[in-house]
C-alpha cells in the first residue's frame, strides 16, 4: 500500500511539474511576445516621435527663414505706407492739399505782380458796355489782355488775365471803393483762378469762403462768365 501511494504521489508530482513547466513556458512565452510587441510599439512610437521632432524642427527652420523676408516685406510695406500717406491719412492729405493750394496762390500772386508791371507800359482802352451798363477800361498789348476794370453803381471789378485766362479778381462794393481793412488791404472779394477754375476766395473781411458752399459756386460761375465776356469785348476792340 505504501508503495502504491508513493508511486501515485510521484506520478502526481510529475504531472504537476509538467503542468507547471507548460504553464511557465506559456506564461513566459506570452510575456516575451508582449515585451517584443511593446518594444516594437515603443520603437514605432519613438521613431514617429523622432520624425515628428525632425519635421517640427525642419518646419521651424523653414518658417524662421521664411519669416525673415516676410518681416522685411512687412517693414517695406510699412515704409511705403509712410512714404505715401495721402491715400490713407486724411490729416496728411489735407496738409498736402493746403500746401498745393498755397503754391498755386503764390504763383497767382507772382503773375499778378508781373502783370502790374506790364500794365504801366500797355495799351489802354475805354468804353461803355451797353449790355451790362458798365464803364470799362482795359489794359493789354495787341491780342493779349492783362487787366479789365469795370464798374457800375454797385460794384467795381478788377480782373487780371494771364495768357488771356482769368487768374485773379478783386470785386469791391462801389461804396467801399478805396477803403482798406485793419491790415491795410483793399476791401473786396478776392477770387483766385487756375485753369478756369476758382481755387480759393475770400469775403469782404478777408475770411476764406467755404469751397463747398453755394456762395463759392455762385461767385465762381458769375466771375468766369464776366471775365470771358470782357475778354471777347476786348478782342472786338482790336
Amino acid at each position: 500500500m505504501n508503495s502504491k501511494k508513493t508511486n501515485i504521489i510521484i506520478i502526481l508530482l510529475a504531472i504537476g511539474t509538467i503542468i507547471a513547466a507548460y504553464l511557465a513556458i506559456e506564461f513566459f512565452g506570452k510575456s516575451n511576445d508582449d515585451i517584443i510587441r511593446e518594444s516594437i510599439i515603443d520603437e514605432m512610437i519613438e521613431e514617429k516621435k523622432e520624425l515628428t521632432d525632425e519635421e517640427e524642427e525642419k518646419d521651424y527652420v523653414e518658417e524662421s527663414e521664411n519669416n525673415l523676408p516676410r518681416d522685411n516685406e512687412s517693414e517695406s510695406d510699412e515704409n511705403i505706407e509712410i512714404e505715401e500717406p495721402l491715400e490713407n491719412n486724411p490729416i496728411q492729405e489735407a496738409k498736402t492739399i493746403q500746401e498745393r493750394l498755397k503754391e498755386d496762390v503764390d504763383s497767382i500772386i507772382s503773375k499778378f505782380i508781373e502783370l502790374e508791371s506790364l500794365i504801366s507800359f500797355s495799351e489802354k482802352s475805354e468804353w461803355f458796355d451797353e449790355n451790362l451798363q458798365m464803364d470799362v477800361r482795359s489794359y493789354g498789348e495787341g491780342m493779349d489782355l492783362y487787366k479789365v476794370e469795370a464798374n457800375d453803381n454797385e460794384m467795381h471789378f478788377e480782373i487780371y488775365y494771364w495768357e488771356n485766362i482769368v487768374i485773379f479778381v478783386l470785386a469791391t462794393p462801389t461804396d467801399k471803393l478805396g477803403q482798406t481793412n485793419d491790415k491795410g488791404q483793399p476791401i473786396g472779394y478776392r477770387m483766385y483762378f487756375k485753369d478756369n477754375k476758382m481755387i480759393a476766395s475770400t469775403d469782404l473781411d478777408f475770411n476764406v469762403v467755404d469751397p463747398n458752399s453755394q456762395d463759392f459756386i455762385t461767385m465762381e460761375d458769375f466771375t468766369l462768365r464776366l471775365s470771358y465776356y470782357f475778354y471777347l469785348s476786348y478782342i472786338e476792340q482790336r
